[in-house]
């Protein structure tokens, strides 16, 4: 008889699901607890973790009717817990959004569609460090990731932190006034604001904003380089 081997129970992979749906949500965490190696964490429970935690902790975040600007969302969290991951999903995700995750350093995001066959293995493989969208976005983040460089080497042709929450917010529907209040500026800045996502997005007024098949279009020409936008 050999010797007795004992099976080292695997680290769980914490998820905590943020979201305004509830539908939305428990759907996500049905998703979650099919898989033994993920758990389901709540808010506050996450909050009271300490900060040197061995477990892998990551932010599931449904974007659609979220309210809360994102950049602001996701630098608190991590200054408070350093060690979280960011997956982001949401109805559908265009080219712009697609540069604002990049940048803020999201770990990885995709459609509604894919989370029944892809939100197990993109949790794993962001809790192992990996980073994850969906493979038909393959071009596209290469040009996101090519328009980031050109961003980052002084061009100024992509949103800002702050105008990517104006976007967000604006996407939802809200006044000038709304957004200015939840962001804690003047109104008169979230105009001037706008001015420059117009400007930088090729497109004339807030309705154009809302549409997403010209506005996509007008991006992935922006991120191809053509028309140079200052």
């Amino acid at each position: 008889m050999g010797p007795l081997v004992l099976a080292v129970p695997a680290i769980p992979i914490h998820v905590c699901i943020l979201g305004q749906n509830c539908l939305v949500n428990l759907y996500l965490a049905e998703r979650v607890r099919k898989d033994p190696t993920l758990r389901c964490a709540g808010f506050e429970e996450l909050l009271v973790m300490p900060a040197e935690t061995t477990s892998p902790m990551i932010f599931l975040l449904d974007l659609t009717d979220m309210l809360i600007p994102l950049s602001k969302f996701i630098q608190t969290l991590a200054e408070r817990l350093p060690g979280a991951k960011f997956l982001a999903v949401s109805k559908a995700i265009s080219v712009d959004e697609i540069s604002g995750f990049l940048d803020l350093g999201i770990d990885g995001f995709m459609e509604y569609d894919a989370v029944e066959s892809h939100l197990v293995p993109a949790l794993k493989d962001i809790a192992r460090g990996g980073t994850w969208y969906p493979p038909n976005m393959d071009v596209l983040v290469r040009r996101a990731l090519k328009y980031l460089a050109r961003r980052h080497s002084g061009e100024r042709c992509t949103l800002t932190y702050r105008e990517f929450d104006i976007v967000q917010l604006a996407r939802q529907r809200l006044t000038n006034k709304e957004i200015a209040v939840l962001l804690g500026i003047g109104e008169s800045t979230v105009k001037f604001h706008l001015g420059n996502i117009f400007c930088k997005l090729n497109i004339g007024t807030r309705d154009e904003l809302l549409e997403p098949n010209r506005r996509n279009q007008e991006i992935v020409r922006l991120l191809s380089g053509t028309p140079e936008v200052q």
